[in-house]
């Protein structure tokens, strides 16, 4: 479904990814694995269009994404949840949903889509009158995932979902994105500095070093790997 290319991209003078190559098979979970700065939020970014590459190639069934605005990628189907949730703290568990099915007609089957969010996070439907901006912060990354699930997407970028939550919520949030898969057919890139967690969700897995692929195969592999286990997993 996705094909990165020979990618190069950064801010002003400063290039974070450096020949960048990797593949998103469709259906799949894919865990993109590093240590802070290695360039992996950088990585969905450019995916989604939130910054141009200097060089190289992104190609989504097919066609090339370079230079297309973010708002024409969510049409795809390509949908971005950054990190930190960035819900609207004054509007509604609701409204903050339906603020995610904008570029949808309101019909039958974005109804359809907001009653799936709430089966996937019964927490949210419980709180749908409740302002984003009090809900817990497990709650407000739920609220952020099914924000994006409103725009009908096909492929779904997570960046660091678990950051900052208590171990039980990352495991239900977890679960549930693993039902989106399974269910709804969505492909996920995610990055997740829970390496052992990561490694256990997606069926496939890549490590960046100072913006380059260094290490890329199935999860099972990766466990098994030496240094992975050395650097990333404690033991």
């Amino acid at each position: 479904m996705l094909a990165v290319r020979d990618l190069y991209a950064g801010y002003g003078n400063v290039t974070v990814l450096k020949g960048l190559n990797f593949d998103v098979p469709a259906g799949s979970i894919v865990a993109l694995l590093g240590a802070n700065g290695a360039g992996k939020t950088t990585t969905l970014r450019v995916i989604s269009g939130m910054i141009r590459p200097s060089r190289g190639q992104v190609m989504y069934d097919g066609q090339s994404l370079v230079g297309l605005p973010a708002h024409a990628l969510v049409k795809r189907g390509i949908v971005h949840v950054p990190e930190g949730r960035r819900i609207f703290a004054g509007l509604t568990v609701e409204e903050n949903l339906l603020l995610g099915a904008f570029t949808r007609p309101w019909d039958q089957r974005t109804r359809e889509s907001l009653e799936q969010v709430y089966a996937y996070f019964p927490r949210l439907k419980e709180r749908r009158r409740q302002l984003g901006g009090t809900l817990s912060g497990g709650e407000q990354q739920m609220l952020a995932i099914g924000r994006a699930f409103m725009a009908n997407p096909r492929f779904l970028l997570l960046d660091e979902p678990s950051l900052g939550l208590a171990p039980a919520i990352v495991n239900e949030l977890y679960e549930s994105i693993v039902r989106l898969n399974k269910e709804q057919g969505l492909t996920i890139l995610f990055v997740e500095q829970n390496a052992a967690l990561a490694l256990d969700v997606a069926q496939f897995a890549y490590v960046l070093e100072v913006g380059s692929i260094v290490l890329g195969g199935p999860s099972g592999d990766l466990k098994d790997n030496e240094e992975v286990k050395r650097v990333y997993l404690g033991y």
